[in-house]
């Protein structure tokens, strides 16, 4: 069977199709071609129908063996555009597949690397990017959104609605915003809320040192929280509720009960300089009494109102070179100032002094009882 190509020249572009039956010829037509029926080709050849211009490059072509149409080249897929190609609408009942000419696959894309994320992107309206991608307007995620890498905005990020974000979570985020890692933030954070919804930092879990705020280079805990025994220590991890390891000043400083200084023991009922016992239990007992373990100095003037109790010696102007007196601002005339000294055999003695009134007054020492 001979096959005969028909060349139809319509405006200088060639119309060359295969003819079934007829001799090989060519024509050339210089006016248009009109039909009131059907144009049929009945010829398996991937270059059956091709539309060519006047320089004999075509322009278009069918392939009837593999049913696939090309403009500006030899089609290998079904309809395959070489060029710019522009549409007021695109519609696709499957799959769509951009920027490469590998196999397509159940789902859309840019490029033709396969998905890593089986699970999610597997249908014709899932989308997987290739390459790199710029969205110069809003965007709007209705559903999960994962970064594998790196993501850059440049204004605002805003998240609304009872939704959640997670930076490097590890798994589904149980929070409104969850980190898994290290974050900076060069500004102020701002808690909000009243109350108990409201200004409330806690850790994942508790423990001694679930919170720790460091120096730039993270060598040295300034201050650390232990949300396990409910304690802040600054400079130190805390053995206490509260615990300064350093030089601390103060205004004021106000405890409602008993205050320790010098020592790290447990605490007493009464206040003390020290960790020593006290061994008169019978009246040092509360927080507003105080025991001091090792000496005492006072610069200026010093009151006893009550009862004072030497254990050994009781020295007055023993490094002063100036003269030295005590004052004793009892009524000297009534009842006079007593002295008990307690011997070794745990007797007390009494010494009991009055005085007279008057521009010359008396002295007079008994031993009566203090008592």
């Amino acid at each position: 069977m001979k096959r005969f190509i028909l060349y139809l020249v319509v405006w200088s572009m060639v119309f060359s199709f295969a003819l079934v039956n007829t001799a090989s010829a060519a024509s050339t037509i210089g006016v248009d071609i009109l039909t009131t029926g059907s144009l049929t080709v009945r010829s398996s050849s991937t270059t059956a129908i091709r539309f060519q211009n006047s320089s004999s490059t075509t322009i278009f072509q069918f392939d009837t063996t593999n049913s696939r149409l090309g403009i500006g080249t030899a089609p290998v897929t079904t309809f395959e555009v070489q060029g710019t190609a522009s549409a007021s609408y695109f519609i696709a009942s499957g799959s769509v597949q951009f920027g490469s000419n590998v196999a397509t696959a159940a789902y859309s894309r840019f490029g033709g690397t396969a998905t890593t994320h089986t699970g999610t992107i597997s249908t014709a309206d899932d989308l997987i990017i290739s390459g790199g991608l710029e969205v110069n307007g809003s965007t709007a995620f209705d559903g999960f959104v994962l970064f594998g890498s790196g993501a850059s905005i440049s204004t605002n990020f805003e998240v609304t609605g009872d939704k959640r974000l997670g930076i490097n979570a590890g798994n589904l985020t149980d929070t409104s915003f969850e980190v898994g890692g290290t974050a900076s933030i060069s500004g102020i954070i701002t808690l909000g809320g009243l109350g108990t919804t409201g200004g409330q930092v806690r850790p994942g879990v508790n423990g001694t040192t679930a919170f720790r705020f460091q120096n730039a280079a993270g060598t040295t805990n300034v201050l650390t929280i232990d949300t396990t025994n409910t304690r802040v220590g600054i400079g130190t991890t805390p053995v206490t509720t509260f615990e300064v390891q350093g030089t601390a000043s103060a205004s004021y400083f106000i405890a409602s009960g008993s205050v320790q200084f010098g020592s790290n023991v447990a605490t007493a009922a009464y206040s003390r300089f020290g960790g020593t016992a006290t061994g008169h239990a019978s009246y040092i007992s509360n927080a507003n009494d105080l025991l001091i373990s090792g000496d005492a100095e006072v610069i200026g003037t010093g009151s006893f109102g009550t009862v004072a109790s030497v254990g050994t010696n009781f020295n007055v102007g023993e490094i002063s070179a100036a003269t030295t007196s005590v004052t004793f601002e009892a009524n000297a005339a009534a009842k006079g100032v007593c002295f008990i000294v307690t011997g070794s055999d745990g007797t007390d003695y009494f010494a009991r002094i009055t005085a007279s009134a008057g521009s010359a007054p008396k002295w007079w020492i008994t031993t009566i009882s203090c008592r």
